[in-house]
């Protein structure tokens, strides 16, 4: 008689508590606690007397299962005082006792538990973590999905790049849009492209877009950092756009700058001749209308008939004036129109090339420094050559 321990008869063997007057009979339960007798249950299961199953599921028959009875009702008792374990779980297993069973990747989760694993938590595969997390196979425990994992995942085109959210991929990489590449341009064959001066995008070592960094300085009212990004050579915050720190400014005749249409710094094209030593091209283009070598001059030490300041003979050589002719006083080359100055004095002579008065290469001629021409060399008149003999244009 399961769950019942002892009937008594009214009548039969003694008149006890819930019997009637009149010899009837009836079963009085006296003990309604299981059978003493049966094994108890073990290992701590579910769907045992007084221990309800996990949340949303009832013992029914023994087994934990779902029910439409509220969680953890308890709708009978295990038959034979044995637990079977839950249909769901292995022997032992609960994926609420804050331990790491053994179908678990972790306490109470992931595995053969509904719930998954948070960040820092085992796992076997990307199914084991919660939702945005990942499991990293030099890990196995889940983490954020981020542009430096060593993965490809999240929405990543290649790994760690690409795909809107992480960096863009390198060179030469494939591509679905222009945000997939580090060069902010994916080609018509799919592949992000390396960045070149005129397409259309900032990139490489450019100050702005398609200009400085290797292209062409950067025009008026474009991004800067530095004089050098711009064509104007200016670079400061005035007038630029709203955001715009600093930005090129366009070429004026007082800042210091040779840009725009000047020939010097600040002078020359639209604003007014040079002074003394500014750049020039042309004497039209200096105050003193005299440019040499490249550079604005005073005339009047050149023209005075007097041999003063550089000059290393009258009115010529120097750094300032024309060039002296042979036979003229001279410190160096420069100072020869034949740029031959032999002794301190221009020649025409030992330059190894035909010029000024010589009838040969460096022979010949008036010059009184050039050696005479030997026989077979051209002459013009006798006094040219050394047997001062000139037949038919030849020593």
């Amino acid at each position: 008689m399961h769950g019942v321990a002892a009937l008594l008869f009214c009548g039969l063997a003694f008149i006890g508590p819930g019997c009637s007057l009149t010899g009837d009979y009836q079963p009085v339960v006296i003990d309604q606690q299981p059978n003493l007798g049966a094994p108890s249950c073990t290992g701590g299961a579910e769907c045992c007397e007084g221990v309800p199953c996990s949340s949303g599921r009832a013992c029914l028959a023994g087994v934990c299962q779902a029910a439409a009875t509220p969680p953890g009702a308890d709708a009978g008792s295990c038959s034979g005082g044995d637990c079977p374990p839950p249909q769901d779980l292995a022997p032992g297993a609960s994926c609420d006792d804050s331990i790491k069973g053994p179908d678990e990747t972790d306490s109470d989760c992931g595995g053969v538990c509904g719930s998954t694993c948070v960040a820092g938590q085992s796992c076997l595969g990307d199914g084991d973590c919660a939702a945005s997390l990942f499991c990293p196979p030099s890990s196995l425990r889940c983490a954020a999905v981020s542009c430096g994992d060593g993965v490809r995942n999240g929405s990543e085109l290649l790994i760690d790049c690409g795909g809107g959210s992480c960096p863009g991929c390198a060179d030469g990489s494939a591509c679905s849009a222009n945000a997939d590449c580090s060069s902010g341009v994916c080609d018509a064959n799919a592949r992000c492209a390396s960045p070149s001066c005129s397409d259309g995008v900032r990139n490489g070592r450019e100050a702005d877009v398609d200009c400085s960094g290797g292209c062409p300085g950067c025009a008026t009212g474009r991004v800067c950092a530095e004089a050098a990004t711009c064509a104007s050579g200016v670079c400061s915050g005035t007038g630029c756009a709203a955001g715009v720190t600093e930005c090129c400014q366009a070429p004026t005749c007082s800042d210091r700058v040779h840009n725009g249409l000047e020939v010097g710094v600040d002078c020359g094209g639209p604003c007014g001749l040079c002074p003394i030593d500014a750049t020039c091209t042309a004497n039209a283009e200096c105050q003193s209308g005299f440019c040499q070598d490249g550079s604005c001059e005073d005339p009047g030490t050149c023209t005075d008939n007097v041999q003063n300041g550089s000059e290393t003979a009258l009115d010529c050589g120097g750094d300032r004036c024309p060039r002296c002719v042979d036979r003229l006083s001279c410190s160096r080359a420069e100072d020869c129109v034949n740029n031959n100055c032999f002794n301190g004095v221009c020649i025409s002579c030992g330059s190894q090339v035909l010029d000024g008065f010589e009838t040969d290469i460096d022979c010949g001629g008036s010059d009184p420094f050039c050696r005479r021409c030997n026989p077979g060399e051209r002459c013009l008149i006798n006094s040219d050559c050394t047997t001062n003999f000139c037949n038919n244009g030849f020593c």
